[in-house]
C-alpha cells in the first residue's frame, strides 16, 4: 500500500515537476524561500523571483509581498527591476541601496 502511495506521488511529481508538499506552499511562501536564496551581494528582479517562485506573471505580486514583510532573516532588498532600477523598500530606498552596495563591497573582497 505505502509504496503505491509513493509511485502516485513520484509519477505526479514527474508529470508536474512539482511535488505535493511543494504544492501546498503559498505563493507568499514560495517567493519568500526564494528571496532566501538569493546570495550576498547578488540581486534578482521581481519577475525572477516570481517565475521562481512559480508564477511568473506576477511580478507586481512579488513586490506587494514584499512591501509586507518585516523578518530581517528575509533579503528582500536583494529584489530589484529587471530595468536594473532599484525599486521600493519598506524601510526606504535609502538604506536599500546602502545594504546592497555594502553586500557587494563584502563580496568582493
Amino acid at each position: 500500500m505505502i509504496q503505491k502511495k509513493n509511485q502516485s506521488k513520484n509519477q505526479e511529481y514527474r508529470a508536474t515537476g512539482k511535488s505535493q508538499r511543494t504544492q501546498k506552499l503559498s505563493f507568499r511562501d514560495r517567493v519568500f524561500a526564494v528571496v532566501c536564496k538569493i546570495p550576498s551581494g547578488a540581486t534578482l528582479s521581481y519577475s525572477e523571483v516570481a517565475s521562481r517562485a512559480g508564477n511568473p506573471p506576477a511580478a507586481r505580486v512579488v513586490g506587494a509581498i514584499l512591501k509586507t514583510n518585516h523578518d530581517p532573516k528575509i533579503p528582500c532588498h536583494r529584489v530589484i527591476c529587471k530595468n536594473g532600477k532599484i525599486g521600493g523598500y519598506n524601510r526606504g530606498v535609502v538604506l536599500k541601496k546602502a545594504r546592497l552596495k555594502e553586500e557587494q563591497r563584502l563580496s568582493r573582497v
